[in-house]
């Protein structure tokens, strides 16, 4: 038992060196000390294990700065999409006009500006709600007018220009005049 430790001490200490260089991340350690046939057959095991997790470290390296660059261009498109989200937000509550989109696989404005309410007198949240309302604003008088020009406004593309009237809330007539494209 005294001999065997004594012969194996040194072999044992440089793999012992070795799995602690390796453990910290130096894989190029070859154990290149160790020369007993047993220990020299574990030694080169181990040389290669460090290889095979050098090159998955390598990998995930390479992985993460991908990821890495991924987070960044996700983040400039994503405050380029708020910052075009402020200025159409901007530029449609300082319009006078009302333009509006309406979405017919789902039978539903998806989007209307805040001069509706203005010249419509009407409420923007029931018109999301009850697209009807638009129908029910109209004047008896044009309604079928308006309903077949929006069926042409579909088919059409280049849009149509018509002309109709509506009655807001508190009686009042008004003229629209509006332009429908299909996008």
């Amino acid at each position: 038992g005294i001999l065997l430790r004594i012969f194996m001490r040194k072999p044992l200490d440089v793999l012992y060196r070795g799995i602690d260089r390796v453990t910290k991340g130096d894989y190029s350690y070859l154990f290149e000390e160790v020369h007993y046939r047993e220990l020299s057959g574990i030694a080169t095991r181990f040389s290669e294990m460090a290889a095979e997790i050098q090159i998955r470290e390598n990998s995930l390296q390479a992985l993460n700065r991908e990821l890495q660059q991924e987070i960044k261009d996700r983040k400039v498109a994503e405050e380029a999409l708020q910052e075009s989200k402020k200025r159409f937000q901007e530029v449609t509550e300082n319009m006078k006009e009302v333009f509006w989109f309406y979405d017919l696989t789902e039978q539903k404005v998806i989007y209307v500006s805040p001069a509706y309410e203005k010249i419509w007198g009407r409420s923007i949240e029931n018109l999301y709600q009850r697209y009807h309302e638009w129908y029910e604003s109209i004047l008896p008088e044009d309604l079928n007018y308006a309903k077949e020009t929006f069926a042409k406004i579909l088919k059409s593309e280049t849009g149509l220009q018509r002309e109709y009237r509506i009655v807001r809330p508190d009686g009042a007539i008004r003229w629209i005049s509006d332009r429908g494209v299909p996008i």
